[in-house]
């Protein structure tokens, strides 16, 4: 250690900045590195976790519209009416089954694929029964 007492304070003052800004380098190079990976995760988070959430809820928005077209179609004697009602009913449920496939694709967990087939029979049956509806109402029998 002899050596760097026998430096010049000048040549200290240089040698401790040079350390400071080899500190500081290292400290921004773990950080940069740092804010890549959050950057990954945060994109994995999106993608694989709010995007199918979100198409999980525009699927239940289209439900829901084409549960209260049949409602309003109960309610009207109208056959022209009716027929507006279930083309809309046609449209909503043709969505329903886009974002319901979009989810299906996307990164699922164990218990989503469990649950997924059990969602799509009891969605099949229920459609099932819509159509009876639907015809019995074009029957005029509602």
């Amino acid at each position: 250690m002899k050596w760097f007492k026998d430096m010049k304070i000048g040549s200290k003052l240089q040698c401790g900045f040079a350390a400071a800004a080899a500190i500081a380098g290292l400290i921004g190079w773990v950080g940069y590195s740092g804010m890549n990976d959050l950057r990954k995760g945060s994109a994995s988070i999106y993608y694989d976790g709010l995007v199918p959430i979100r198409d999980l809820g525009y699927a239940n928005a289209a439900f829901l519209i084409a549960r209260t077209e049949i409602r309003s179609a109960f309610v009207t004697k109208d056959r022209a009416k009716r027929k507006e009602y279930f083309a809309t009913v046609a449209a909503e449920a043709k969505n329903v089954d886009g974002y319901i496939e979009a989810y299906r694709k996307s990164v699922l967990s164990p218990a989503e694929r469990d649950i997924l087939p059990k969602f799509i029979k009891a969605l099949t049956e229920y459609r099932a029964i819509r159509a009876r509806i639907i015809d019995l109402l074009l029957a005029g029998q509602g």
